[in-house]
């Protein structure tokens, strides 16, 4: 259980300071967290290239152009509403 005081104070007095906080686990070892980050990069390296070369061969590079564009639009919005909600919070 979480301790909602103590984490909005932290999380208030790290923010004052620049820092932000990160995902950790108490329960799973480091090298467990480790080895999801490298497993999810690695997928990212082998699924990306592949489904941007179907896409501009079957759409064309522009329109991969424009849907890279969107799919970033998409995580700062996502990025910039968590901000939001954990500042909210």
């Amino acid at each position: 259980m979480v301790n909602e005081q103590a984490w909005k104070a932290l999380h208030e007095e790290l923010a004052a300071k620049g820092v932000t906080l990160v995902a950790v686990s108490k329960t799973k070892p480091v090298e467990d967290i480790q080895a999801l980050y490298t497993i999810a990069w690695s997928i990212g390296q082998i699924v990306g290239p592949y489904l941007g070369s179907i896409t501009a061969q079957h759409l064309g590079f522009t329109m991969l152009w424009w849907i890279v564009g969107g799919i970033s639009l998409a995580t700062a919005i996502g990025y910039k509403t968590l901000d939001a909600v954990l500042k909210r919070n």
